[in-house]
């Protein structure tokens, strides 16, 4: 049941839960929109609004046949502050032929962490975490069908019934995935909405995302938007 279960059980049996003393705020869209983050086109625009969605600021992303996502730049210690959590919403995700080709890469959300290069723009490193169809089972990952210097990871997959938090140690996902740890530096945090391959419909929301202290089983919820545990829409571990 993920870290709502694990917060309960440490109320539960009188135990402390673990604190998040360190937080590095990337979005506050209720407050601030878009303003700090540049747009990246792959296609025709998905359309990007700043809405309330079941009471919670969110960025709303409609994509008909498109694809262009939103990325900011940040400073951020992964030592420190590990874990990036944000909360998403997809109420029906879009089905792709195979996610694994050119053809199928599609998700309805999308949420990235770049790892530029200092030397080489080409080697720009992306952890890919993304809200995949029914037909993927939620923990798995592949490589990105156009570059293999990105990696997806299906976290969710299915529809849900309604907000759903993620808390991902990045750090630790990077080195499971690339058999390193990450570069230091300036990174980026970006997401995109994008139907351009599979020319169809995709739509989500996005709460807040933040980089924080503590493990992905810390207490949550300072994102802003409220989890619930859909049904069909299981997030499971790297397989």
């Amino acid at each position: 049941m993920g870290s709502v279960v694990v917060a309960l059980l440490l109320l539960a049996s009188g135990a402390e839960p673990e604190s998040v003393d360190q937080v590095v705020a990337v979005s506050d869209f209720a407050g601030e929109g878009l303003s700090g983050w540049q747009v990246q086109r792959f296609a025709d625009e998905t359309d990007y609004r700043v809405v309330e969605q079941a009471g919670c600021p969110a960025l709303h992303a409609k994509a008909r046949g498109t694809a262009s996502g939103w990325y900011r730049e940040v400073d951020v210690d992964l030592e420190a502050t590990p874990v990036l959590e944000w909360s998403w919403l997809v109420e029906e995700p879009l089905v792709s032929p195979d996610p694994r080709s050119r053809a199928g890469d599609d998700y309805a959300a999308r949420v990235y962490v770049v790892f530029p290069h200092r030397f080489a723009f080409w080697r720009t490193t992306t952890l890919n975490y993304v809200w995949a169809d029914g037909n993927v089972e939620p923990g798995s990952h592949w490589p990105n069908p156009y570059t293999s210097n990105a990696h997806m990871l299906a976290l969710r997959s299915g529809p849900a019934a309604g907000w759903v938090t993620e808390a991902r140690d990045v750090r630790a996902d990077y080195e499971r995935l690339f058999g390193r740890p990450p570069p230091a530096g300036r990174m980026a945090v970006a997401i995109m909405t994008d139907a351009d391959d599979t020319n169809s419909r995709a739509e989500a929301w996005y709460g807040d995302l933040r980089f924080r202290s503590g493990s992905p089983d810390a207490a949550v919820g300072g994102t802003g938007c409220v989890a619930q545990e859909p049904g069909g829409a299981a997030s499971g571990q790297i397989r």
